[in-house]
């Protein structure tokens, strides 16, 4: 059965396992599993396309509005401040850093 989590949820998953993982005594196949399942969990964060707090939905809120109220009133320039909102995205950053990755020749 597959389980729905929330972001909240994921955040707080994150956090007991990097405490887990602080700890020196662990044995390394249980290091291991805990950093895969951490790994998880991070791509599982970023895989949203809205940001997930308040204060930046508000602000990419208001860059859409500028822009096409802009654009609204004969200025096309103000379509190009539309190019800034995929920078909100937490999908798109790791896409993003996954391809310079790549490009810098990491697997």
């Amino acid at each position: 059965m597959s389980e729905e989590l929330t972001n909240k949820e994921v955040g707080e998953k994150l956090k007991k396992i990097n405490k887990i993982l602080k700890e020196d005594n662990l044995p390394e196949d249980l290091k291991d599993a805990l950093k895969e399942t951490e790994i998880a969990l991070a791509v599982l964060s970023m895989n949203c396309w809205l940001p997930k707090d308040l204060g930046r939905k508000i602000i990419m809120l208001v860059i859409l509005i500028i822009g096409i109220s802009g654009a609204m009133a004969g200025n096309t320039r103000w379509l190009l401040i539309l190019l800034i909102l995929p920078f909100f995205s937490p999908k798109i950053i790791m896409k993003l850093a996954i391809i310079a990755g790549r490009l810098k020749g990491n697997k």
